[in-house]
């Protein structure tokens, strides 16, 4: 179980994530049964103006399937976070405390969230070119976003807090940090130029295959 779930104090906590979840399997599972009935023509019960036919028609209804979603996917969110978590008392003597959240992003200088913006861009391009046309480059595409990129962020990030925030050291780090993203999105712009050179190379090729394979109809096309 994850540590952001664990209770830390003598009463325990509230899972809000957990019973959203919950309630959104229950309705789904009620909405399906009575739709069932519906669609078989056979009511809960006889007389259609009765409270439990009038339960099982609003339960069939369209609206109760869609909250049942909204709640499995929030509640499912809320639970694999931690976020909607709650104690219902503080944390006991002798107990660890919870762990606290993950810190927000670093405020960062603008050359660094450009440089991060960029290199973000450039990686969703490649990955868009077909494999084919990235040839030997996506091996070093790999170890790029794999390897290279995730030590420099994670070197930067301990560097940065080594210092304040609002350094003018932070703010050289940051820097520092642009410069080594600035360089590898320079290797990925070559990497997407060849790939952009090699597709424009292989519809040439096959333009020029069928001009030779169909002369006519070129030759019916430059009349025109």
């Amino acid at each position: 179980m994850d540590d952001h779930r664990q209770p830390t104090s003598p009463k325990g906590g509230f899972d809000i994530g957990l019973h959203c979840g919950l309630l959104g399997v229950f309705l789904s599972a009620a909405n399906f049964m009575t739709s069932q009935f519906a669609e078989l023509g056979d009511g809960v019960d006889a007389d259609s103006a009765s409270p439990l036919q009038q339960i099982a028609d609003l339960l069939s209804a369209n609206v109760v399937k869609s909250l049942a979603v909204v709640l499995i996917v929030v509640g499912g969110l809320l639970y694999a976070t931690g976020m909607g978590y709650i104690e219902l008392a503080g944390p006991s003597e002798g107990t660890a405390p919870r762990p606290k959240p993950l810190a927000a992003t670093l405020p960062m200088n603008i050359d660094a969230r450009m440089a991060e913006a960029r290199i973000a861009g450039l990686l969703a391009r490649l990955k868009a070119v077909p494999e084919e046309l990235r040839e030997e480059a996506t091996i070093e595409l790999e170890g790029i976003e794999q390897r290279h990129m995730p030590a420099l962020t994670r070197a930067h990030r301990k560097a940065r807090a080594t210092v304040s925030p609002t350094s003018q050291q932070a703010d050289e780090l940051d820097t520092d940090y642009a410069g080594s993203l600035n360089h590898l999105s320079a290797t990925l712009e070559q990497m997407l130029d060849r790939s952009t050179a090699l597709g424009r190379d292989r519809l040439q090729w096959q333009s020029l295959v069928i001009e030779e394979r169909f002369p006519a109809a070129s030759i019916e096309k430059d009349q025109t």
